[in-house]
């Protein structure tokens, strides 16, 4: 757990060191936590939704990573989507900042609230875009259309799909 806790205090720090010293179990505890999280937000503190809501999560986590490592091997790339995906599950851990913004709602002006916002999604994605850079070894460039082609590949197909149902009805 000392990687884990070490990813919360400075996760730029650890991912700058060895990439290999994280286990299946860190990323799985990450995922647990996330998810209490996400259930958390719902009000819906029960069994079933939280196992509905954890098989969603490492589903969607899991086609993210796919992808991602689909298109690196199309780069040229070494697999390394076990790899991957325990790095990208502790990233998710970093949501647990997200709590006390939500908290400091009703005490700050919405626009030191937004700003605050910003900068966590900014420090998120920063983190992201540093871990896809440290596990295929590629550029900060590279790095970056690795993360955004998931998001555009998944929300063209739900686009995609909505217009079809829509033309079919």
């Amino acid at each position: 757990m000392v990687v884990v806790l070490n990813y919360l205090v400075n996760p730029f720090k650890q991912l700058n060191g060895s990439l290999k010293r994280l286990s299946l179990w860190h990323s799985l505890f990450s995922l647990v936590v996330f998810t209490l999280f996400l259930i958390s937000l719902g009000n819906r503190y029960t069994i079933f939704s939280f196992l509905v809501q954890f098989l969603l999560v490492v589903v969607v986590l899991s086609l993210v990573v796919g992808i991602i490592d689909f298109i690196a091997q199309l780069l040229k790339k070494k697999s390394a989507a076990v790899l991957l995906f325990k790095w990208l599950a502790v990233s998710t851990m970093l949501w647990i900042y997200i709590t006390p913004l939500m908290l400091l709602a009703s005490h700050v002006s919405v626009v030191w609230l937004l700003l605050l916002y910003v900068v966590f999604f900014s420090i998120y994605f920063k983190v992201q875009v540093l871990t896809i850079k440290k596990v295929y070894g590629i550029r900060t460039v590279q790095a970056f259309i690795l993360l955004s082609l998931p998001g555009v590949l998944l929300g063209g197909g739900i686009l995609l799909f909505g217009l079809n149902l829509i033309t079919y009805f």
